[in-house]
């Protein structure tokens, strides 16, 4: 995918800010989850792929608040094609998310996208040494002997 110009971005970014801020009623995460999509389903930021990233978006989104999204994929497939090709209004669309998405069956817990625990493998590769390769070092031959470059 390639992206054409970065300041096609800004609004479909902003577009659930503004929602969370101004919306009346109080938006839900359907109605945040469906902004995004449609502001990158409708405002094109990408050459290709905008609503296949939509899709992504939108799913992402729901799982990281914690909910389930049970669009069945052909469902889904012919909902975005139609929100794309302007066929479908916000608030329908609106509507066809929050009809699809249901709270989980058991508590999970928020996925932590930068963890700050010691025992996360990320945050242990980076405060560890590497292993120390002196093959080229005085120290490492025997009786401090010298390079026979």
């Amino acid at each position: 995918m390639y992206i054409g110009n970065l300041s096609h971005w800004w609004e479909p970014l902003a577009r659930p800010q503004n929602v969370a801020a101004y919306g009346d009623p109080e938006p839900d995460v359907a109605a945040l989850a469906a902004a995004y999509a449609l502001g990158i389903a409708k405002n094109h930021p990408l050459v290709d792929g905008n609503k296949r990233v939509s899709a992504v978006v939108t799913r992402l989104f729901v799982r990281l608040n914690g909910h389930d999204f049970t669009a069945p994929e052909i469902s889904g497939l012919q909902t975005w094609v139609k929100l794309s090709a302007g066929n479908l209004e916000d608030s329908d669309f609106t509507k066809w998310v929050r009809e699809n998405i249901v709270p989980p069956k058991r508590y999970r817990p928020p996925i932590k996208l930068y963890p700050n625990s010691s025992n996360s493998p990320i945050i242990r590769s980076m405060t560890e040494s590497p292993p120390c390769q002196n093959a080229g070092s005085r120290a490492s031959r025997p009786n401090g002997a010298k390079s026979s470059e």
